[in-house]
């Protein structure tokens, strides 16, 4: 005597709550759950991806989360100014808190004087001037 078949269960992954980065600030669950296909909405900290930003991350079938990305502002090289004789980076990055030296030019803060600048949220560089 066969009966029917015994009852399976196959429960949806669980990716559990989302990872605490550096880069967010907030990330909030937007229906509560945490298993495949639930989302979550990032917001980015200062100085990434325009502070306030927001997007969403989803639950993946292998068990992450994946989706939106606070990436640090990128202000580019800093600008040659008439007054500085050579900038240079500190470590070589462009991004938020990067930092630069600066070296005046003679005539200017007493010549040879150097100064650093930093990357802002607002991606723009800014610190020491020579004047």
């Amino acid at each position: 005597a066969s009966g029917p078949p015994p009852a399976v269960s196959c429960p949806p992954i669980d990716c559990g709550m989302p990872p605490k980065l550096p880069t967010s600030a907030n990330t909030t669950l937007d229906g509560g759950g945490t298993v495949y296909k639930s989302t979550a909405t990032v917001v980015c900290r200062q100085g990434y991806t325009g502070s306030g930003a927001t997007g969403q991350i989803s639950c993946q079938a292998d068990g992450k989360w994946r989706g939106f990305v606070c990436t640090a502002i990128d202000c580019g090289m800093p600008p040659k100014l008439p007054t500085s004789a050579n900038t240079t980076l500190d470590g070589g990055g462009t991004v938020y808190k990067s930092t630069a030296t600066v070296v005046c030019r003679q005539g200017y803060t007493g010549s040879g004087a150097t100064g650093q600048i930093s990357c802002q949220a607002d991606g723009k560089w800014r610190g020491f001037v020579c004047t």
